[in-house]
């Protein structure tokens, strides 16, 4: 039988060494320190626990369209949570995923918004998102945490249309 003697020893030696790391890896792993991998969680238990102040309740906001600084703040963590991934941790369209998605995700803080930057259209926008783009529903959150999110984004944009108060209670208050 002819065969090539070098490439069998190559084999067997790839063999001999996957088998010894997989035992090196399997029974004497690295030391390593779960503090470095604790993930940041955006529950209120683990707020408490590093000493800050847990999530704010919106439960007792009776009209969440109506701009306060409580939606602002809680709109910012929502936002960090749900959209900094594409439209970055500023809103400029910057974040992690961006570069992969086509057409690349807007920048919030400025140019024109293509349904409109009213809030009820804002709201609207993460209700139904954008056909054609990577801008999902987010009509899985809650009406809060989507107000909320509302009244972030036009915190942060330089080109907000003025909301016509009547419409808007009309359009929250049959709102999904």
């Amino acid at each position: 039988m002819n065969y090539n003697k070098s490439g069998l020893i190559v084999l067997l030696a790839s063999v001999f060494f996957g088998f010894a790391l997989f035992a090196w890896l399997a029974f004497f792993p690295p030391h390593m320190e779960l503090a470095q991998w604790e993930e940041e969680t955006p529950s209120s238990t683990v707020a408490e626990d590093k000493g800050e102040e847990p999530s704010e309740d919106l439960s007792q906001v009776e009209k969440p369209w109506v701009y306060s600084d409580l939606l602002v703040t809680h709109g910012a963590k929502v936002y960090q949570t749900y959209c900094a991934s594409c439209h970055g941790n500023t809103g400029l369209g910057d974040g992690l995923a961006a570069k992969a998605l086509k057409p690349p995700p807007r920048n919030l803080v400025e140019g024109a918004w293509k349904k409109g930057g009213s809030s009820i259209a804002l709201y609207q926008t993460l209700v139904q998102g954008i056909e054609g783009t990577s801008m999902l529903s987010f009509s899985y959150l809650s009406k809060q945490d989507r107000w909320a999110l509302v009244h972030y984004i036009r915190s942060i944009t330089n080109n907000k249309e003025e909301d016509n108060e009547d419409k808007l209670e009309e359009f929250a208050k049959t709102a999904e």
